[in-house]
């Protein structure tokens, strides 16, 4: 495995990167290929983040975790 890439399904390996480090106008891709645009950090804590993508939902993730980019 290699590091820094994400398995997306029906997509493949994609870099990612940690959801700390996402930042407003960042595009992400998730499962069949679709994609999101951060929108605005919404609450970090110690180890975790609320991200807001555009769509209007939010997703609350560990600071580590790789999430793919576009």
């Amino acid at each position: 495995m290699t590091t820094n890439t994400v398995q997306i399904q029906s997509v493949g390996r994609v870099a990612g990167k940690p959801a700390g480090e996402l930042k407003p106008g960042d595009r992400t891709v998730w499962n069949f290929g679709y994609t999101h645009t951060v929108v605005a950090i919404v609450r970090e804590t110690k180890a975790q983040v609320v991200i807001e993508f555009d769509g209007g939902w939010q997703k609350r993730m560990g600071k580590t975790r790789l999430v793919a980019m576009a």
